[in-house]
């Protein structure tokens, strides 16, 4: 009897490691999951200048933006294989199609995010970046993950980001909000993710402009 019952606790404190490592850093686990199994996306994005967009998403980096607020009508598409993004300005001039290069002002957000760097991914890689050198507090809230990585001693990404707060969806570990911050605790941008679409397998025709 005494041998069952040491086993029994053995056992129940194993899963309750095993239980506490898959929790313990989701961020891991959603990078695992948008490098192996997500290969398409789409969600619609609404950032807190008053940018509201649909998003596309397919590897290997191809991006379409049709943007919803406040320039309605315009069409952003970069092309991995080009590195050039394309710019339809108006929806009622089909043939009135611009070719940039991805680091030109004109094709960058707000921020100064780049849409060959727009991609969720490259998110959490920023995310695990700072995490790398900060430290990251972890919550579960039910159906979300709430993340929270602060760097050390002032440590930014990007420049300027010193903290980054999430929340992913449990199950997909989709980010459904994303939040990022200065040295001195100003907000410098949050997004929420809404109407999210994944390996949806939608045509990459989206991704050439007629």
């Amino acid at each position: 009897m005494g041998n069952n019952r040491g086993c029994q606790v053995r056992c129940f404190l194993l899963l309750l490691f095993i239980s506490y490592i898959s929790f313990a850093n989701p961020l891991d686990d959603a990078i695992q999951k948008f490098e192996k199994e997500y290969r398409s996306y789409s969600y619609v994005m609404k950032v807190n200048d008053g940018m509201v967009l649909r998003y596309y998403y397919a590897t290997p980096g191809y991006v379409r933006m049709d943007i919803i607020e406040p320039y309605k009508g315009v069409t952003l598409v970069y092309d991995p294989n080009m590195d050039k993004v394309f710019v339809r300005p108006f929806k009622s001039m089909k043939n009135l199609i611009l070719e940039l290069s991805p680091d030109n002002p004109i094709v960058k957000s707000s921020k100064g995010h780049r849409m060959d760097e727009s991609d969720v991914l490259t998110l959490l890689r920023t995310v695990k970046e700072l995490e790398g050198n900060g430290k990251m507090l972890t919550e579960d809230r039910g159906s979300s993950y709430y993340i929270d990585v602060r760097g050390r001693g002032g440590v930014a990404v990007r420049k300027v980001i010193t903290r980054f707060t999430l929340l992913l969806d449990k199950e997909s570990l989709f980010p459904r909000y994303a939040a990022s911050y200065n040295r001195e605790g100003q907000l410098i941008e949050e997004v929420f993710f809404e109407d999210i679409l994944i390996n949806t397998g939608f045509s990459k025709d989206i991704f050439i402009l007629r």
